[in-house]
């Protein structure tokens, strides 16, 4: 299937699951406050968060699950740094050094594929490009979403989202393209489409009972699962996946990034943070 299609799947599903959801809870947002200046947040994140989605898949197309996952962890420094050139919000000490711990970790991390960049993997670093690219997109959404949490709940703002996404990316699609998947590729496909509404949820719920720092501090472990995963599903299933090549200098890069991340997520100390996503 190609990426918009995937992207429209799991969009298109998330959006009927949480409608459904909010209708049964009486809990739609009310679409009488959507105009002007929040009609204008909507919009701009509904197409940073479609954008987001797309470019990371194209992104993961030319790079490995491990490499998009450590450099994807550039998108929570993006929203630090825009929180602090749009709202001015104050970056520390401490979160300068987990930004230049982060960085000096990707650098660690890639070692072997700087080093083979002359012997054509253009392809890869095309890859990651698109990845950081997808980092900036998600942070320009998570601004604009921060914003209309003023006025819509975190799963109401959430929900206005994906609908308004799932169009989006509709014209792009080409569902018909499902009908060709075996039962492995329909089961893989359920899991995208259910991840996205529970990963959202479920980081949501996670921000009613603890800090947003402490909450951020532990997404930033991705790495380290999607390693573990991917080792895993390479045992499991040969050929399936392509792991990333490591070595001691590419592990003590992807500890640096996720110390980094930690760093910066929680440099400004605990800070109660309500209904963010």
């Amino acid at each position: 299937m190609t990426a918009p299609t995937i992207v429209w799947f799991r969009l298109t599903a998330a959006a009927l699951t949480l409608g459904l959801l909010l209708r049964l809870r009486g809990a739609l947002p009310d679409f009488g406050f959507l105009r002007g200046r929040l009609l204008a947040l909507l919009a701009i994140a509904a197409v940073s968060f479609t954008l987001n989605n797309l470019i990371f898949l194209l992104g993961l197309k030319f790079t490995t699950p491990e490499a998009s996952q450590v450099v994807i962890q550039l998108a929570p420094l993006f929203l630090l740094l825009g929180g602090v050139a749009l709202f001015g919000e104050r970056f520390t000490g401490w979160q300068w050094a987990g930004l230049a711990t982060l960085l000096a970790g990707m650098a660690l991390f890639f070692n072997q594929r700087l080093r083979g960049l002359s012997e054509g993997g253009e392809g890869y670093f095309f890859g990651i490009a698109l990845i950081v690219l997808a980092a900036a997109l998600w942070a320009v959404y998570a601004l604009s979403q921060k914003q209309m949490l003023n006025t819509f709940s975190s799963m109401g703002s959430m929900w206005l989202i994906y609908a308004v996404s799932c169009l989006l990316s509709l014209p792009f699609a080409r569902p018909s393209e499902a009908a060709s998947l075996d039962t492995t590729g329909w089961l893989l496909l359920a899991f995208c489409c259910i991840n996205t509404v529970f990963s959202y949820g479920c980081f949501t719920e996670a921000l009613v009972h603890w800090e947003a720092s402490r909450a951020s501090a532990v997404v930033c472990t991705t790495p380290l699962l999607t390693f573990a995963v991917v080792a895993l599903a390479a045992k499991l299933f040969p050929g399936s996946v392509a792991p990333e090549p490591l070595n001691w200098i590419s592990l003590v890069g992807a500890a640096c990034v996720v110390a980094g991340s930690i760093l910066a997520a929680v440099g400004r100390g605990p800070v109660r943070e309500d209904n963010r996503t």
